[in-house]
């Protein structure tokens, strides 16, 4: 069972993670898990675009369109850490019959307005209505274990485009999200995520990481910023154990390697 959390346990749990990574809250761009100049900018894509790698010379917008030249199915889109759903609104209101759209959040904020968001002095409408009445579907649950909250919502099967913008500071154990979004990524899918993990390691661990996920499952990686394509059936990245357990993070990814070979000996 899931906890419900309330909206204020949900603001302190923020300032101890912005407080972890070195941010302000009071720094204008955060709010609610959002960006405010996310709307200023014209949109959510486009503002989920600023911040977002590239994959292949594409941003989400390119990408989506490819997809659609590809296969006349809708494009499946996940939005990890999707606050109030707008980016996903904007999608649909975009691509309509061309999408289907699902989020996850760790709680419901659609049902709220929020002066922060207003534009001209206008308090922003909360975004459920909306989504109920264009069917995009929010899950609320624990993105750490996201195939597991999204089976629980009866949200199966795999998506075209995984994105997650200004949530992965906000996970205790970021791998398990990454892991999880790798999961239920299809074959010729995309991900595109704002943030590397914020873990405690040395630059050269860092880098060993950042090299081993490049050459094993070619990640696009960007300072912090990655995007990635499904290369293999799992991602092998025990890295919560290297935190916990104070081992190398050499021997673990000696180990990680192990697994992904031991895997592609079995295809």
């Amino acid at each position: 069972m899931y906890e419900s959390v309330s909206p204020n346990r949900i603001r302190t749990l923020r300032k101890e993670a912005l407080a972890r990574s070195g941010y302000s809250s009071d720094m204008p761009y955060v709010s609610r898990g959002m960006q405010k100049k996310f709307v200023q900018s014209g949109g959510y894509i486009e503002g989920y675009d600023q911040f977002l790698p590239l994959f292949q010379g594409m941003n989400i917008a390119e990408f989506i369109d490819s997809k659609m030249i590809q296969s006349a199915e809708p494009v499946r889109i996940l939005d990890v850490g999707c606050g109030r759903g707008s980016f996903l609104l904007d999608c649909q209101e975009r691509w309509e019959n061309k999408v289907e759209c699902v989020g996850i959040s760790a709680h419901d904020i659609t049902n709220r307005s929020y002066p922060e968001f207003s534009l001209d002095g206008e308090i922003s409408q909360a975004t459920a209505p909306a989504l109920k009445d264009r069917d995009i579907k929010i899950v609320i649950g624990d993105a750490q274990s996201l195939t597991r909250a999204l089976q629980r919502d009866n949200v199966n099967g795999k998506f075209d485009v995984v994105v997650s913008a200004s949530s992965m500071l906000y996970f205790s154990d970021p791998f398990a999200a990454i892991k999880g979004m790798y999961d239920v990524l299809d074959a010729d899918g995309v991900a595109f995520i704002d943030g590397f993990p914020h873990v405690s390691m040395s630059y050269s661990d860092r880098e060993d990481l950042e090299n081993y996920l490049r050459d094993e499952y070619g990640f696009v990686i960007y300072y912090n910023h990655m995007a990635f394509q499904k290369k293999r059936p799992h991602l092998h990245l025990p890295l919560r154990y290297v935190i916990e357990q104070g081992s190398s993070l050499s021997y673990r990814l000696d180990h990680a390697q192990m697994n992904r070979q031991s895997e592609s000996a079995q295809e």
